[in-house]
């Protein structure tokens, strides 16, 4: 290549480093409050990061309260048809999480950090 240095190239990056899992039921209250505070923290990483909220069929305004913070691309929903649980809603949240680092806060804000996460 006559000594042109050519740039290595460099995978998009296609889905977040970090997913966090936040079960709720009732959380009308709570619920953005809780977000905020981790979008804070992972801001303050500045790694690319979502939030998966699943809402385990919550009778007040969980899901009126979080829709505002659906339009920015970090936090999604999604909704159980019936409440089977908060163990349920964290099985079908993970699996939805597309990357290899997932966390999930639990009351208090204290957060069961994955292997390979230095966050």
């Amino acid at each position: 290549m006559g000594g042109q240095l050519i740039p290595p190239r460099l995978r998009a990056v296609t889905s977040p480093r970090i997913s966090v899992v936040v079960p709720a039921y009732n959380e009308e209250r709570d619920i953005v409050a809780t977000i905020k505070a981790i979008q804070d923290r992972l801001d303050a990483d500045g790694q690319s990061y979502e939030v998966i909220v699943v809402d385990n069929a919550s009778t007040d305004a969980t899901r009126e309260r979080l829709a505002p913070m659906l339009t920015g691309g970090t936090v999604r929903l999604l909704v159980n048809d019936a409440n089977r649980g908060k163990g349920h809603s964290v099985k079908r949240g993970m699996p939805r999480a597309p990357c290899a680092c997932t966390a999930m806060p639990t009351a208090g804000r204290h957060w069961h950090r994955c292997p390979g996460c230095s966050s």
